[in-house]
């Protein structure tokens, strides 16, 4: 009968009193932690003796090999008894994570006596150790094996003690690879890896995808899918990946594949004229579960990205919002002699769609309107990109009924689905025609301030992924009868970013006959004597425009915004849909 013995003896336990700096794990290597996880003998022969000495042997044998500055071995129980006392005595805070390091490794040791096998020169195997090295990731995974064989003399009926397995065991490990190196060539982690952005002179505010890709170990191995990397921009933003605790310019994603596509948005203050986008290693390897992407820490740096910051005469950001509800419910009762037929149904739908759109503008030309008294600026798009687009609905439909009465079967059915709708992919339509489209700022030429824009609407082209879930129940004299089905589908919508309110007169003209000749003394004109200017009046030429468009906020030089907002609600048989539509855009704008 083969003992298994689960170490509880404490080796070499790892507690430090001082906090871990989030940006060092050790100066050259990562620190890593182990655990004697299991020790099993079948010791027919009685080589080790007692289990106990055994177990506490063989865990010492291991950490004398292989402790150092980056390899330690830890007790989980004493370790977990430090904590509770910590806590009785209010510092348990103190202990984990800064003091209290989760373990990537275990180590499990077998042996066994009694063997019936031979050497290649013939020699009798009695005994062998066996130790094996995990990684304690996702799945316990299988990292290095040491064996030991002991040999036996037939003659004098002696053979290899537990001494000279211990003896072996440490030639076997001097003769290979030292842990540190068992480590590297199996963690890969990542030393280089290329930076691909999407452009290298980025226009202020503009959102564009930098790919990190070919990520290589100091053996030049592909790297580990469970590694993680640091990405850090310093004056823009890494608009996605997770969170980190060491600021939050820092964000932190896996290598997984060997791709990651990186979000980022160029400053929009234009203090700079560059940007630098750094890459850091980490330490940390183990799952979310146990060590959260938020307390990844920096080991060094891999590689750094210079980007060019242009800044555009002008930026704006437009957003629009679309919310969309429905509410049905309907109830029939209907009887037919003595039978009673009931009916009910309820359709519930809540579904919002919010996008903005981020344009970098150049000042082309400004013409004077004297029809209008106004100047108007034309700006023409350098470029165009989608800043934010995010997506939610649920759609939940129920139907039951219930056939009942004196004399009449007993029959009925309840029906329920939910429709789940999540966002895949979005584009803008005609890129890049997108940017050919000219944006107008008009300013009023008696006060000098910005008045309203006139501007370019997108077509935004979405897909969706829908899940619906069925469940049903049919009654009837035979019991009821149950079915549950889901169903999965794609769709391509479409999203129309433009202003919503309902047009009025344009504020920002004012009705003038005299137009002409207060532009021609604007100017400075003198007309010779006789000299008969024509009164036109700018009537006709007022246009009916959406309130959105008008400048509501700012201080009409540099800094302006407007908005709008419309609901529509349509009564339903049973029920009504409304949607609300919300418009709204900022604009800055460098003077002259």
């Amino acid at each position: 009968m083969k003992l298994v013995i689960k170490i509880t003896t404490l080796i070499i336990v790892f507690i430090s009193y001082t906090y871990a700096s989030p940006f060092a794990q050790g100066p050259e290597c990562c620190s890593r932690h182990a655990i004697i996880s299991i020790c099993s003998s079948y010791d027919p022969m009685g080589i080790i003796g007692d289990n106990d000495t055994y177990c506490r042997s063989i865990s010492t044998r291991l950490a004398e090999l292989l402790t150092g500055d980056c390899f330690h071995f830890m007790d989980p129980e004493v370790i977990e008894e430090y904590r509770q006392q910590e806590t009785e005595a209010g510092r348990g805070h103190l202990v984990k994570p800064s003091n209290y390091k989760e373990h990537e490794y275990s180590f499990d040791a077998d042996f066994e006596s009694g063997l019936n096998e031979f050497t290649e020169e013939g020699r009798p195997i009695r005994s062998g150790l066996t130790v094996t090295m995990y990684f304690e990731g996702e799945q316990r995974e299988d990292v290095h094996e040491w064996k030991t064989q002991g040999t036996w003399d037939t003659i004098s009926d002696s053979g290899t003690s537990w001494s000279g397995h211990g003896n072996k065991l440490r030639n076997r490990y001097k003769e290979g690879q030292d842990i540190l190196e068992i480590i590297e060539r199996f963690e890969k982690r990542p030393v280089e890896c290329l930076v691909n952005p999407e452009k290298e002179t980025v226009n202020a505010s503009e959102v564009i995808d930098i790919e990190l890709t070919d990520f290589k170990d100091m053996f030049g191995e592909k790297s580990r899918e469970f590694n993680r990397v640091v990405v850090h921009a310093y004056s823009g933003t890494i608009m996605n990946g997770a969170n980190c605790n060491i600021g939050p310019d820092y964000k932190v994603f896996k290598v997984n594949n060997g791709k990651i596509t990186v979000k980022y948005k160029a400053p929009g203050n234009c203090d700079e004229p560059e940007d630098r986008i750094t890459i850091y290693s980490s330490c940390d390897i183990l799952p979310e579960d146990r060590v959260p992407m938020s307390a990844t820490s920096i080991k060094e740096r891999l590689e750094e990205k210079n980007l060019k910051i242009f800044c555009p005469d002008a930026t704006i950001t437009v957003r629009k919002t679309v919310s969309r509800t429905i509410h049905e419910q309907y109830s029939e009762d209907k009887t037919e002699g003595n039978c009673r037929r009931h009916w009910e149904e309820d359709h519930n739908l809540n579904e919002r769609v919010e996008v903005s759109v981020t344009l970098s503008l150049k000042l082309e030309e400004a013409q004077e309107m004297p029809l209008f008294n106004q100047t108007w600026e034309y700006y023409k798009p350098l470029s165009v990109s989608i800043s934010g687009f995010s997506y939610n609905s649920i759609e939940k439909k129920n139907t039951a009924s219930d056939h009942s009465g004196a004399g009449c079967a007993r029959t009925g059915h309840r029906t329920n689905i939910e429709i789940f709708r999540n966002l895949e992919t979005y584009e803008i339509v005609g890129e890049p025609y997108s940017t050919q489209t000219h944006w107008m700022l008009v300013f009023d030429n008696e006060t000098g301030n910005a008045v309203k824009i006139i501007p370019s609407g997108y077509d935004i082209k979405y897909k969706i992924h829908e899940k619906e879930n069925l469940n049903s129940v049919v009654y009837s004299d035979q019991g009821p009868q149950e079915d549950s089905q889901t169903s999965h589908k794609t769709r391509e919508l479409s999203f129309e970013l433009g202003p919503v309110g309902e047009e009025i007169d344009d504020p920002t003209i004012k009705r003038s006959d005299t137009w002409i000749q207060d532009y021609l003394k604007s100017q400075g004109v003198d007309l010779p004597p006789g000299v008969e200017v024509p009164n036109p009046s700018n009537a006709e030429a007022i246009e009916k425009i959406p309130p959105d468009i008008l400048v509501k906020t700012g201080d009409g030089k540099t800094s302006f915004g407007g908005d709008g907002e419309r609901p529509i609600r349509t009564e339903l048989e049973h029920g009504f849909e409304e949607v609300r539509l919300k418009y709204n855009w900022n604009m800055t704008r460098r003077e002259k």
